[in-house]
């Protein structure tokens, strides 16, 4: 009998995630297409500030929800060591939520609290995605930080007021990414960690055959149960030595 813990699990569910980043990338990209210029040289958030912004809020909005429900499906995950996992993936949600009501002007303070809200969502994918320990992950995370290192520099290129700077492009480059990274992370199966795994109950097998036991001895034809083991026949009694 063996006694082994819980095994790797995936954090959540990820249909819920996928669901909504379907339903806000079709309207993302639906507006796009109406605006095609915008897509190089402005952000998506532009969209926000045009007559479309009511479908702009719905799709953040789509893709809040779709990631707190697989969230919200996973808080048994938090006995198993991974609060911490939850915490930075619920920065998504919780960031483009808040983004969703603030404007993007950057000359008030409503456009500091979306550009913080933003920055706080990507931030927390990206460093749940590296808490996964998956190599594939890991790499996808550092070409995320390398597109976000360089959208921050074609931002301030655009705020000097260099023309044609592709803030668009690079911008829904990293959308894509941190999509991808939060899906992936939700459906990355982790072992619990050592502290939680104590408290996880155990499960019980049962074998045939110890997997740490020696081989069963083998029967001996001269006369031995086991190797190395004989067996004496019984001393005669003082009777039977009379009678012989």
């Amino acid at each position: 009998m063996t006694i082994a813990h819980a095994p790797p699990r995936s954090l959540a569910p990820a249909r819920p995630a996928l669901a909504g980043f379907a339903v806000a990338g079709a309207i993302l990209v639906a507006l796009d297409v109406r605006s095609p210029a915008m897509v190089l040289t402005q952000t998506i958030s532009t969209h926000a500030t045009t007559a479309a912004r009511l479908a702009f809020v719905v799709a953040l909005l789509a893709s809040c929800a779709g990631v707190a429900v697989a969230l919200g499906r996973a808080w048994r995950q938090v006995t198993a060591g991974r609060a911490t996992d939850l915490l930075l993936l619920s920065l998504w949600p919780v960031g483009m939520g808040i983004a969703s009501f603030f404007d993007q002007n950057t000359q008030s303070w409503t456009g500091t609290v979306h550009n913080v809200a933003v920055g706080a969502a990507i931030v927390g994918v990206h460093l749940a995605a590296l808490r996964t320990r998956n190599r594939p992950l890991m790499a996808l995370t550092a070409v995320g930080a390398a597109t976000m290192a360089g959208l921050l520099v074609l931002i301030g290129l655009h705020v000097l007021g260099v023309p044609d700077v592709p803030v668009g492009v690079v911008e829904r480059v990293l959308v894509v990414i941190c999509v991808v990274l939060v899906v992936a992370t939700l459906k990355v199966r982790r072992s619990p960690s050592p502290q939680a795994a104590d408290q996880l109950p155990a499960m019980f097998t049962i074998q045939e055959t110890p997997n740490r036991s020696v081989n069963i001895p083998k029967v001996s034809p001269h006369g031995a149960f086991s190797s190395g083991t004989t067996i004496d026949p019984p001393a005669d009694s003082p009777s039977q030595k009379r009678r012989s």
